[in-house]
């Protein structure tokens, strides 16, 4: 006998496709609202752990804890820069994972690509950038006056003056300093904007790194060799390879300002243009290896942040609003409140008007 029992049938009506494109752009703009704020809230954690910090040394002195010659130091001002600035990277990293769903600081250390060699092709292609870009910063000297006079106080001063300072100037500028920076802007920012797009996430996560040194000696140096950094963490999978990379500009740095503290002027300048011309060529070609071996970045490069919203929605959305991805950005109002405060910062540093 036949069956004349038909199964109801659930007719699901599509979404409608600009609506969906609105959602996605929603999303995309959430995520690089929490990345910026990321940083934000790195400069507000910092200034707060640093205000704290000196009070505490300033009530110390009265109490005749410690002696004013201790709470004025370079040693002091070095140790609470150093927390400060950890805790606030760290804290910062947490809050952005937290907030966007974007992974966790452990997994930043897992599946990275790079061998022995593509390692040693990044701290090659770093360095040879660092010294390129510490040249072209001197044909600017008498603006920089201040910047450099500022980060000479709390490096140069600490180094070298007392075992603490420099134990506390080679842990924070290092190894401290470098990997919680790694983690928040190749971390947390990189991965939070990814979605967007990767160029947007290199724009991003470079631009912040830039700017949240808050000095003119550093920003146009680490804007640069941000971009670097973002192409060997997305390449890589991991920040295991930006943090070594980051480590070993910071430590060669750092050493050579104590060494050449020690040398004539005439020396560091042989010195310096003999050393550059070198590792700009070998930054060449290090550069030259990687993109040939991994290609320049491409929306096929997977991030994990990524898994946030669909590579395919995104590029749905993209054919339906123009200018989606610079929309994402500078439709968000803290794209321009970090620009116009670290900016602003950054000039009363170098005009003198700020001293910190």
């Amino acid at each position: 006998m036949e069956n004349t029992n038909i199964e109801p049938q659930v007719i699901v009506a599509a979404e409608d496709p600009q609506l969906k494109a609105k959602k996605t752009f929603k999303i995309c703009k959430r995520l690089v609202f929490w990345a910026i704020m990321a940083v934000l809230f790195q400069f507000l954690i910092s200034a707060g752990i640093a205000t704290v910090g000196n009070s505490v040394f300033s009530l110390a002195q009265r109490a005749g804890i410690v002696s004013e010659e201790a709470s004025m130091s370079s040693d002091k001002t070095m140790l609470v820069t150093a927390v400060a600035y950890v805790v606030a990277n760290t804290v910062a990293a947490l809050i952005c994972f937290k907030a966007t769903k974007t992974g966790k600081i452990k997994s930043l250390f897992k599946g990275n690509k790079f061998t022995a060699l593509d390692t040693v092709a990044g701290v090659v292609a770093i360095l040879g950038f660092s010294f390129v870009l510490d040249n072209i910063t001197t044909l600017f000297e008498s603006f920089f006056a201040n910047s450099n006079e500022f980060v000479s106080s709390i490096i140069g001063d600490s180094l070298g003056s007392t075992t603490f300072g420099t134990i506390c100037t080679v842990l924070y500028v290092c190894i401290l300093g470098p990997i919680t920076e790694e983690i928040l802007c190749r971390g947390a920012v990189l991965r939070a904007s990814s979605p967007v797009s990767k160029g947007c996430a290199i724009f991003i996560s470079s631009l912040l790194f830039g700017l949240v040194h808050g000095n003119f000696t550093q920003i146009f140096q680490a804007c640069i060799m941000g971009i670097l950094l973002a192409y060997v963490a997305i390449k890589s999978g991991s920040i295991i390879v930006p943090c070594i990379m980051h480590i070993a500009n910071n430590s060669i740095s750092t050493g050579s300002a104590y060494l050449f503290a020690k040398c004539t002027p005439e020396q560091v300048k042989t010195i310096t243009i003999s050393v550059t011309i070198v590792f700009a060529v070998l930054a060449v070609l290090s550069t030259i290896y990687l993109v040939k071996k991994f290609g320049l970045i491409t929306k096929n490069d997977k991030v994990e942040g990524d898994k946030v919203v669909s590579s395919e929605d995104v590029e749905e959305a993209k054919s339906m609003i123009k200018g989606f991805t610079v929309k994402t950005v500078v439709t968000c109002p803290v794209f321009w409140i970090a620009l116009v405060l670290f900016n602003a910062m950054a000039i009363a540093m170098a005009t003198g008007v700020l001293n910190v």
